[in-house]
């Protein structure tokens, strides 16, 4: 058998017996945490589900087979949802009192899938219950997406005040994800004061009860997860109008710090 000479070895391997670290590939960053808050009656329920403005079996809804929700989705609201998951690389988090009512978050679910949604991928949960004052860690872990974390029990506290609303439903929410999400924009036609107590303006895309969401508005909302905030008004409107209503009176566009 042949004798091996030391600096044969040593040149075969140098990393081994000089000490050398082999030099490590990076890591891949990790997926951005990126999180859409979805209200639904004004977003993906409009004027003509509510007023039943449609004929039965009508294709441009998708409508609750089971019975508990007496009105339809849109279907173009769905689409336009779809394209702000997929080309903004987002979540979904429900803000809707749907959230609340097991048959009606059962439909929305439904409708989403039928929309090519993942809901398993891409619903990763719902904002807590401030109007009852309450945690609710049923809505908080239901469904969770593994990449966020956070104890629902501390998403409300027992003193915490009774102003906010959806807007502290929200902060609630944010509040409990370590690390922090990286972008999140709302999609809802109302509770402007409550965001903007919370000081969430800047996130919010404001859909009408008249179209819900827009692909214009769509468009929008992509912008804000990629880091273009919204104008807000000084003053709020008694009623909501929509986010592009905002935009033509205000037309610059904020951009976060990176």
């Amino acid at each position: 058998q042949a004798v091996v000479a030391p600096s044969d070895v040593l040149a075969a391997n140098p990393s081994r017996y000089l000490g050398i670290k082999k030099a490590v590939p990076p890591m891949d960053p990790p997926p951005p945490r990126r999180v859409v808050f979805l209200d639904v009656d004004g977003v993906l329920c409009c004027s003509r589900s509510l007023t039943l403005d449609f004929e039965d079996g009508d294709q441009s809804f998708v409508f609750d087979t089971e019975g508990h929700v007496s009105y339809p989705i849109q279907r173009s609201c769905l689409k336009a949802l779809r394209r702000i998951i997929v080309e903004g690389d987002a979540v979904i988090v429900v803000s809707s009192t749907w959230r609340l009512f097991a048959g009606m978050r059962n439909f929305l679910i439904r409708a989403l899938q039928e929309e090519g949604i993942d809901v398993s991928a891409r619903v990763c949960g719902d904002t807590p219950d401030a109007e009852a004052n309450d945690p609710s860690p049923r809505v908080l872990a239901q469904n969770k997406h593994p990449s966020f974390s956070g104890d629902c029990k501390e998403a409300l506290p027992p003193t915490s005040p009774h102003i906010p609303g959806r807007g502290a439903e929200v902060r609630s929410w944010l509040s409990l994800q370590e690390p922090p999400i990286d972008r999140f924009v709302i999609l809802d036609d109302s509770h402007l004061q409550s965001f903007a107590h919370a000081g969430l303006s800047e996130h919010l895309v404001v859909t009408t009860m008249a179209d819900g969401l827009t692909e214009e508005l769509a468009d929008l909302a992509i912008g804000v997860l990629n880091g273009k905030l919204l104008p807000t008004r000084q003053r709020l409107p008694a009623r909501a109008s929509s986010t592009m209503d905002i935009i033509h009176e205000c037309p610059e566009v904020v951009t976060a710090e990176s």
